[in-house]
């Protein structure tokens, strides 16, 4: 699709698309997502986040060019679940070494399974805590990517309003 040629009524419907990580749900296949998050996330869970995505981008399209432009920064500042996994594993990796500093060695055993499913998650993009954040909504860097690179292309292409 050449976004040049998007017709300026339907542009951000149309950018939206053209910016889609997934593709319609009867062609998709989770072994076929570059994302390794996604892949491991369930289906209605990813529509749903998808869904939202795409409401936010039309919600958008239809405002000012400076609200856009202070969306795209509120996107740069949004935690990926990425990053909110790291905060998770480090909070409790701290607190079982204070908790086994003040005695209770058996404490010790809460950092080594915190780091057991953060290298899983590095390896194979799945730890038990992922479903629940995704549940919650929490976007991997792409979903947001997708979002802020649509929102780049309404203010590039000059339909936003």
């Amino acid at each position: 699709m050449n976004p040049t040629a998007l017709n300026p009524a339907s542009t951000h419907q149309s950018a939206s698309l053209l910016y889609r990580q997934t593709p319609p749900a009867h062609l998709y296949s989770p072994q076929q997502d570059p994302d390794r998050v996604r892949r491991f996330t369930a289906r209605a869970v990813n529509r749903r986040i998808d869904q939202a995505t795409d409401r936010r981008i039309t919600r958008f399209a239809a405002m000012s060019e400076a609200r856009i432009r202070d969306r795209i920064h509120e996107l740069d500042q949004e935690w990926d679940i990425d990053r909110v996994l790291s905060l998770h594993a480090a909070v409790l990796g701290l607190t079982g070494m204070a908790l086994a500093w003040r005695g209770e060695r058996r404490w010790l055993a809460l950092p080594a399974v915190v780091l057991a499913f953060l290298s899983q998650h590095s390896i194979h993009g799945w730890c038990p805590q992922m479903p629940v954040l995704r549940r919650l909504g929490v976007r991997t860097r792409g979903e947001i990517d997708r979002e802020k690179y649509t929102l780049l292309h309404l203010l590039e292409s000059g339909t936003a309003t």
